[in-house]
């Protein structure tokens, strides 16, 4: 265990739970305690750190969709991943982008009902790490794109 790259499996788990793509929570959990047998509860430790926000995660976008019921409705469906700092290889953002107002918008309503029950923590918005799927219509020709960097450029 000690040649083995800590940093490994970092990068693809963090995506597939990012972008939804994991097959299913036990198979993650199963790959989680096989490497914890092989490698020990240090080289897991940020694997399972992920995994628990992405449940927290969950969590506390359906109270917030349940809490905000009542309020205008947004002009996009917001879907916010809160990650803890440390567990995520977060890699930089590669250029500085102005989010659409609709989407600070969305981002300052999910962050003000977060810290009213987590006062004292900070919230950073990672565009880089997030994915924004958009339907337009060019020249009567459907198209659809799932990458955020592109996602931007149409809405600016």
């Amino acid at each position: 265990s000690s040649g083995i790259n800590a940093e490994w499996p970092l990068r693809p788990g963090a995506k597939r739970l990012l972008h939804n793509r994991s097959v299913s929570d036990d198979a993650e959990k199963n790959m989680i305690s096989k490497l914890k047998t092989e490698c020990g509860c240090q080289f897991t430790c940020k694997l399972e750190g992920m995994f628990k926000d992405m449940n927290i995660s969950n969590s506390v976008n359906e109270k917030f969709k349940e809490q905000t019921r009542d309020q205008p409705p947004l002009s996009l469906d917001l879907s916010v991943r809160v990650l803890t700092t440390g567990y995520w290889p977060t890699p930089p953002c590669k250029t500085a982008s102005k989010l659409p107002k609709e989407t600070e918008m969305a981002f300052e309503r999910f962050k003000t009902f977060y810290l009213k029950d987590h006062s004292g923590r900070q919230l950073n918005l990672q565009p880089q790490l997030g994915q924004a799927d958009i339907n337009a219509i060019f020249y009567h020709k459907k198209e659809k794109s799932t990458d955020c960097d592109s996602a931007l450029i149409p809405l600016l």
